[in-house]
């Protein structure tokens, strides 16, 4: 538990998380609490990691004007695995092996963070 704590306050989660609010679930809040299907979206974040000529996910700032909800829940994945793969915490060979694991622990850790809401400080005031 402490571990997972202290993941989520790394800057990309947090980085990612916010995004995901600001641009989602602030957006969208009904249908930003639903979670969309396990198995699509990070199937799709899958893709959108290997396919590096897919730029819709990977963009600093992308145009999320069209953008579903679904298109929201595969960014925090993208973002945050290829962020965790940069700073080494999966190597290319687990990535190689695990990839839909991997994104699938991503999803769920999103799913988390939407039903208990964590932020920064809420996490530092548990300790």
């Amino acid at each position: 538990a402490e571990l997972l704590k202290e993941w989520l306050k790394v800057d990309c989660m947090q980085g990612a998380w916010a995004e995901f609010m600001r641009d989602c679930a602030t957006k969208s809040p009904n249908e930003s609490v639903v979670d969309p299907g396990k198995g699509t979206i990070t199937e799709a974040a899958r893709s959108a990691i290997d396919l590096l000529g897919n730029t819709k996910y990977l963009v600093y700032h992308p145009d999320k004007t069209a953008w579903t909800v679904n298109d929201h829940h595969v960014r925090f994945i993208v973002i945050v695995v290829q962020v965790n793969l940069l700073r080494r915490l999966w190597s290319q060979g687990d990535w190689s092996q695990k990839k839909l694991e991997i994104c699938r622990a991503v999803y769920e850790l999103l799913c988390y963070l939407k039903i208990s809401c964590f932020t920064v400080e809420d996490l530092g005031s548990s300790s």
